[in-house]
């Protein structure tokens, strides 16, 4: 069931991001579950996932530690920014549709940012606290 959770979350977020009108144009369709060799920048990507049981007595529940990277090759962070500030806003439009599952909660927890490649691209990591339920 945990699997499922997290492939059903990473569906509705990837629908959610390719759907978004504000967002795209920034991004040219570039939103991927791992990053194809030789992408263009910038893009998004699913980062790395953790998963917990978060079932309870009367439902079966998980708790995931969603992470989406903005990576980009502009010098300094504004662009890397402004691509993180339209995913938040983007994931916070309502509830996710999720296959099988209920969204309970979606809340954003951290930004990290760092330099990659002999300091050429920024990667900037968000992360989100989603507890999903069974249906």
């Amino acid at each position: 069931m945990i699997a499922a959770a997290e492939r059903a979350l990473r569906s509705a977020v990837w629908k959610r991001l390719r759907d978004d009108p504000a967002l795209m144009p920034k991004l040219g369709g570039r939103v991927y579950d791992g990053i194809p060799r030789g992408a263009s920048l910038p893009l998004l990507c699913f980062g790395d996932a953790q998963l917990r049981d978060f079932s309870t007595s009367s439902s079966r529940g998980t708790e995931h530690d969603l992470r989406i990277d903005v990576v980009s090759e502009q010098p300094g962070s504004a662009e890397a920014l402004e691509i993180a500030e339209l995913v938040t806003r983007s994931l916070d439009q309502g509830p996710l549709a999720l296959d099988g599952f209920v969204l309970v909660n979606l809340s954003f927890r951290a930004l990290e940012s760092r330099r990659e490649t002999n300091q050429r691209y920024l990667r900037m990591s968000l992360r989100w606290r989603v507890i999903t339920e069974l249906i």
